[in-house]
């Protein structure tokens, strides 16, 4: 049997995803949680860990991305698969930097949620066709692609908000340049908070500052 794990905020989807796993041999739902804070103290106290975690990625408290870079830093033999309604190449690689072995887009068929499972215990790439093909899209690009500063285990996107945070620049003035919204903008504050470990951003600043991350 295959643990599997579900981080998902939208009860009626989280519902959908359950009934699925139920009805698919090999199978064996251990947690569901609504966010990505709650899926990893979950799994800090499972006796026995998940093997798979299909995550959400906008989900309150704590975001999908930044939980799977959790995860993955203390669990590295968990895999997780990103299911999202998000499309866009910024996800995609966002998704695969914090180090998820899959994507999959939601409303996929039964069959293909069971495969990626499968496929991710196998260490395979379980994606959905129109991920697959922005992937190959990315890889064929001759276009650089900025990778997170290793250092302070920021994503793409968190590094990004974290410089235009240093240049005194309003949530709404960032929402508005970055084309999300001013409560997409705040949750990246306070992850990047969380994983700097401070709890102003005078303090998200200057470390940003004297570590030459902006």
């Amino acid at each position: 049997m295959i643990r599997v794990a579900i981080a998902e905020d939208n009860r009626a989807y989280s519902k959908a995803l359950v009934d699925t796993l139920h009805s698919l041999d090999g199978v064996e739902l251990t947690i569901v949680s609504k966010n990505g804070r709650d899926i990893y103290h979950e799994i800090v106290k499972a006796t026995e860990k998940p093997q798979v975690v299909l995550m959400d990625i906008e989900m309150p408290v704590t975001d999908g991305i930044s939980a799977t870079a959790r995860i993955k830093k203390t669990f590295p033999e968990i895999k997780v698969v990103m299911i999202s309604v998000f499309d866009d190449r910024e996800r995609v690689f966002e998704a695969i930097l914090a180090g998820a072995s899959g994507y999959l887009l939601k409303g996929e068929r039964p069959d293909i949620i069971h495969n990626a499972i499968k496929d991710a215990i196998e260490n395979r790439l379980p994606m959905s066709p129109a991920i697959a093909g922005l992937a190959l899209e990315l890889i064929k690009s001759s276009k650089p692609v900025s990778v997170a500063n290793q250092e302070n285990n920021l994503t793409v996107r968190e590094n990004e908000i974290l410089k235009e945070v240093a240049r005194a620049k309003p949530y709404k003035q960032i929402a508005e340049e970055l084309s999300i919204s001013v409560k997409t903008v705040s949750n990246h504050v306070q992850n990047i908070y969380a994983k700097l470990q401070v709890s102003s951003k005078a303090e998200a600043v200057r470390m940003a500052y004297e570590n030459q991350w902006v």
